[in-house]
């Protein structure tokens, strides 16, 4: 995926394979491959990731979580949309996430 690639008006869903649990404060993400975890390979996401997480739904457009990022943070939103942005990227190339299928 290229970075262009990612854009407010895209939908995003959680890749097949990643344990979520929240533990102390922070949202552990751990991909498993077949039965077995990659435990090389563990993601500790602290309040804001976090709730950019549970919002990447496979639903709801990146500009909506924007909006909700903005609603719950003192941030303005091109700030939110630019650390939005940078934060699905990283996520799609760990491949964590990937964009949904889009409706026939």
């Amino acid at each position: 995926m290229s970075n262009s690639d990612t854009t407010l008006d895209k939908v995003y869903r959680k890749t097949d394979g990643v344990i979520a649990r929240h533990i102390a404060g922070e949202l552990l993400l751990v991909p498993v491959s077949g039965r077995v975890a990659d435990l090389q390979r563990i993601y500790s996401l602290d309040s804001v990731p976090a709730f950019i997480w549970d919002r990447l739904d496979g639903a709801k457009a990146l500009d909506a979580i924007r909006d909700e990022i903005v609603a719950a943070y003192e941030v303005e939103p091109d700030s939110a949309a630019a650390d939005l942005l940078a934060f699905v990227r990283e996520l799609a190339d760990s491949a964590l996430v990937e964009p949904a299928a889009e409706a026939p």
